[in-house]
């Protein structure tokens, strides 16, 4: 076991996986940015395909042997993030980004990565530290937010329907909503990562 990364070395299938769900996270957000541009990055869809390639591409770092500290912790808030992506698509559908991509591209920025991501988490230990997953995913939130606030809405420009640019506590309600979805999924990832491991389906903490 690599005590600097605080999980287990990967199979070589799941080193096959990674390196797979990188490059077409990589192409995904490529053509995105080839057809919509710079504006993708204001859509949760895309922020939380980042935090897919940059959980993957960790996973590919360390399984190439590369030295690592901790690990777990940005590939645990990732999959936080992309359970709420998923929790939101769910009810609302593809938002504008993924539905103007072509259909495979749509389907793995909106479904697939994000499953591969969260899917990923649990049997490479990411749930162990609950208050530092925590506190970076509140600030990979509120850095979501300011981006919106400080760089989008002055362009004149917001994502979604519900983040009206004259209606400040109409985007203060769905600010909440998001932070509160962020926290919920949270709690609920580590408790089912705390129940695998108690029923033997899932390594033990190191």
């Amino acid at each position: 076991m690599d005590d600097r990364a605080g999980i287990p070395p990967s199979s070589r299938i799941s080193r096959i996986i990674h390196i797979a769900v990188l490059a077409l996270s990589l192409l995904a957000f490529l053509v995105g940015l080839l057809l919509i541009g710079p504006r993708i990055l204001a859509y949760f869809s895309f922020w939380a395909l980042g935090g897919t390639m940059l959980g993957m591409a960790l996973l590919v770092a360390r399984d190439r042997g590369w030295r690592i500290r901790e690990i777990g912790v940005p590939i645990a808030v990732s999959a936080v993030i992309n359970t709420v992506l998923l929790m939101v698509e769910a009810r609302t559908g593809f938002d504008g980004a993924t539905a103007a991509l072509p259909v495979f591209a749509g389907l793995w920025v909106g479904i697939i990565a994000p499953l591969a991501q969260l899917i990923t988490a649990f049997p490479n230990r990411a749930f162990r530290q609950p208050r530092a997953v925590l506190a970076w995913l509140a600030l990979a939130v509120v850095a979501y937010i300011l981006l919106l606030e400080v760089v989008f809405r002055p362009l004149g420009f917001m994502p979604y329907a519900a983040l009206p640019l004259d209606d400040d506590i109409a985007r203060l309600r769905v600010y909440g909503l998001m932070l509160a979805l962020s926290f919920l999924a949270h709690a609920g990832l580590f408790a089912l990562a705390h129940l695998l491991e108690r029923n033997g389906l899932m390594p033990r903490r190191g």
